[in-house]
């Protein structure tokens, strides 16, 4: 669920061997088109999350005009990486610069470096299935005790006290 950057029509393009089921706008590989569902419609957060809960793997690919694929320099962490954890959902993700910072890369969420090593991810967490509902679990777990919005104000105010004292 999400739209479709050059980089990610590139990579998902050589998944379609796999069945899977794509949500947003700006899909234009020919390939993809028949997985497209209410083709070029934006969706709500509610349909979101149901999306990313009813899904056995949820591909998190950052976007990217840089790349075909992965971008080994990406350095901003998209929100998909929490909401897809807070809604219990397993996910595979690019290895993003910080990443690691907040979630446990293999018992969190397991990260893919290219389409090669995103198949055997999705080969192996598809046959599976208990393996990864515990790290959808702990992964869960994780974004609503560390990476809620109450979460991110306090450790704000805790940095602002830290550096200027509670003036």
């Amino acid at each position: 669920a999400g739209a479709g950057y050059p980089n990610r029509n590139a990579l998902f393009r050589g998944l379609t061997d796999f069945d899977f089921k794509i949500w947003g706008v700006n899909w234009t590989a020919r390939e993809l088109l028949r997985r497209l569902q209410r083709r070029e419609e934006r969706f709500t957060p509610d349909e979101f999350m149901k999306v990313v809960a009813g899904s056995k793997i949820n591909l998190n690919l950052h976007s990217s005009t840089q790349t075909d694929g992965v971008d080994p320099r990406c350095d901003a962490i998209n929100p998909r990486v929490f909401e897809i954890a807070a809604a219990g959902g397993f996910q595979l993700c690019d290895p993003c610069i910080g990443l690691e910072r907040h979630f446990d890369l293999e018992s969190e969420i397991p990260t893919y470096t290219d389409l090669k090593s995103l198949r055997e991810r999705i080969h192996y967490y598809l046959a599976h299935g208990d393996e990864r509902l515990e790290i959808a679990q702990r992964a869960r777990e994780r974004a609503l005790r560390d990476h809620t919005y109450t979460a991110r104000a306090q450790q704000m105010l805790d940095s602002i006290l830290e550096r200027h004292g509670a003036r």
